[in-house]
């Protein structure tokens, strides 16, 4: 969830194409709800599965897709990619620096990649267990994760890292619904 610079909460729906256990899948969705509770969905998104949502300081909409190991961007009402993530990184929740840099979740990398503003892959910071999302508080990084993916998912448990990121985060939209 983010609220955008018009006051709406903008949200990602995952889909359930990667889910076996429907007989009909759904393609993931972008959405943005008003004050008001008028909806509007954004943008459908066939075998991606859309998953974290923020933006920038010029108040440009990204979201990652999970299934497409990417990082999107909507540019005039379009989606162009960003950044394509190495097919190591199943990208999930992600926080923006103030200096631009993205830290994203990727869950099967094991840990947090950080992406320049121009979306180049800078560097990995390793935490040897499956990152799911983050929030800046101060100069740190505060992440939430699971053990290896290797663990079926009902044993797992979570942990929550802080990681000195010697930046602050980029200072969210407010808003309220």
């Amino acid at each position: 969830l983010a609220f955008g610079p018009d006051g709406r909460l903008y949200f990602t729906e995952s889909g359930s194409e990667q889910d076996f256990r429907f007989d009909v899948r759904a393609p993931g969705r972008l959405f943005a709800i008003d004050p008001h509770g008028k909806g509007e969905m954004l943008a459908e998104l066939p075998n991606v599965y859309p998953n974290g949502i923020a933006f920038d300081a010029q108040h440009r909409l990204y979201w990652t897709e999970s299934m497409a190991h990417r990082i999107m961007r909507m540019d005039n009402g379009e989606p162009v990619t960003f950044c394509q993530l190495p097919d190591s990184h199943v990208p999930d929740g992600f926080a923006i620096a103030s200096d631009g840099r993205f830290f994203v979740c990727t869950t099967t990398s094991g840990g947090v990649t950080v992406v320049s503003p121009d979306g180049e892959v800078l560097e990995e910071i390793s935490l040897g267990e499956c990152a799911t999302n983050c929030l800046f508080v101060g100069t740190d990084l505060y992440v939430t994760a699971t053990q290896v993916a290797d663990i079926e998912a009902s044993q797992r448990t979570g942990s929550l890292w802080v990681v000195p990121a010697g930046v602050t985060g980029l200072p969210l939209i407010g808003g309220q619904l």
